[in-house]
């Protein structure tokens, strides 16, 4: 069954913007909020955020998610890449199984993690843990 909310466009074995106007619902157990976009099987995204690929996930507003098991918990987190985890407002994690955790925090790269608010980690397995630290690969 599809669940449609005002001016949405549902698709998919149980896709739904049922609470959400002017939203795009596509796949299997789907869902997008009000004025979002959710692409992907159990690919779900609250208001005015996107997400894109399996069990992609966005749950504060103006978030983004794009990857197989991404997810953007906070206001304006992005996380792009498989796995990629971006948990604090406005944080960046970009790579696979990235990880940027606190409030503006940036994490680019393949494993790459920043924990310290404010932080960056930018390579392969980098990891900035300390408040407004940076670190690269080595």
């Amino acid at each position: 069954m599809v669940y449609l909310g005002n001016n949405s466009i549902a698709i998919g074995n149980t896709a739904a913007t049922k609470e959400g106007s002017e939203s795009i619902a596509i796949g299997s157990n789907t869902v997008a909020k009000q004025q979002s976009v959710a692409l992907g099987n159990n690919a779900k995204v609250g208001s005015k955020g996107i997400a894109i690929g399996y069990t992609a996930n966005v749950v504060a507003e103006y978030g983004i998610a794009q990857g197989h098991g991404a997810s953007s918990t906070k206001t304006d987190a992005i996380a792009v890449g498989r796995a990629a985890i971006s948990s604090g407002g406005g944080s960046v994690s970009l790579g696979e199984n990235s990880k940027a955790t606190v409030n503006h925090d940036v994490a680019v790269g393949p494993l790459a993690v920043a924990t310290g608010s404010d932080s960056v980690a930018i390579g392969y397995n980098s990891k900035a843990t300390a408040y407004r630290a940076v670190a690269h690969c080595q």
